[in-house]
């Protein structure tokens, strides 16, 4: 048993099913331990062998070194709890001995940087691709991951809807999302354009790839640094700030909801969710067109009963 069927084996056998990120994960693995340790007897490679792997990421992204660690770990409990092969050897290890955590994110974008991104897109600064995703996850406060594999069969045109189906949910549950009538003709283009692909975008692009362009982009436009997810920090707060019941602005970002409700609710609550999502892309307007009598607006409260 080599280090590489043994990795292939959670791979194929929990990772394509569990995780969302199964295509950044293989690609991963095959790069920095696979390519590199791969051929060896797995009961043969000691931990030095497992550092060395390690150390040579941990040079470029300690983050990242770290992440993989945990990765492998899982992947070697996997293979031992279903007897499938036996290692020990990274059972003691911790991110920090290898790496880093990566650190939360709490940038959210201001009213003016808000505006600035969206005139940009207007101004074609961004790549096709990259000016798609960024306005729509700044419309639905969504993950990269729902719309980067998002197909033109998720948008019912004639209900208003975008049904993200539970395989590209983090949560493995359907996600329902009204489509504001403002976004309808960008969407409807988009789908016209790339239907022959059956994917929205048109292309199913790496999760590695597009987080790294979305750690750069803001160079473009000349702000202090952000991300792609903190566009859904941004989101998050400043429908909190126009006075959407917080349940509701979960329900957007498609929150895991806590203990029993995850059994017992399966409210789609879409009215609620249409009026928010309205009043955010009127909101998203005024910033773009950089009105200078933006002023706070008068929270409207939506209930989880609207």
């Amino acid at each position: 048993m080599t280090v590489k069927e043994a990795l292939t084996y959670w791979l194929e056998s929990y990772a394509k099913e569990k995780r969302t990120d199964y295509e950044s994960l293989k690609s991963r693995i095959n790069k920095h331990i696979i390519s590199q340790i791969g051929a060896m007897p797995l009961e043969k490679c000691e931990l030095r062998h497992w550092l060395a792997c390690f150390d040579q990421m941990a040079k470029r992204s300690p983050v990242s070194a770290g992440f993989l660690l945990q990765v492998c770990k899982q992947a070697l409990k996997y293979c031992r709890k279903r007897r499938y092969a036996i290692s020990n050897v990274l059972d003691d290890m911790v991110v920090g001995d290898v790496g880093k955590k990566a650190e939360v994110s709490e940038r959210v974008l201001t009213n003016k940087e808000l505006g600035e991104l969206l005139r940009a897109l207007d101004d074609k600064i961004f790549p096709p691709y990259y000016s798609a995703l960024i306005r729509l996850l700044i419309v639905f406060g969504c993950r990269t991951t729902e719309l980067r594999r998002s197909e033109v069969q998720e948008w019912d045109f004639k209900e208003m809807l975008w049904t993200v189906p539970k395989e590209h949910s983090k949560t493995k549950v359907a996600i329902f999302r009204p489509i504001p009538e403002s976004i309808l003709p960008f969407i409807t283009q988009l789908v016209e354009q790339n239907r022959h692909t059956g994917l929205l975008l048109g292309e199913l692009k790496g999760q590695s790839s597009v987080a790294e362009y979305g750690r750069t982009a803001h160079r473009r436009i000349n702000q202090a640094p952000w991300t792609l997810h903190d566009i859904r920090h941004t989101f998050t707060t400043m429908l909190n700030d126009l006075g959407v019941d917080p349940h509701i602005v979960e329900q957007l970002t498609a929150h895991q909801m806590p203990g029993m409700q995850r059994v017992y609710n399966h409210s789609r609550y879409l009215d609620a969710k249409r009026d928010a999502l309205n009043l955010w892309v009127d909101r998203l307007e005024l910033l773009q067109n950089n009105d200078e009598k933006i002023v706070v607006m008068t929270p409207r409260i939506y209930t989880q009963n609207s």
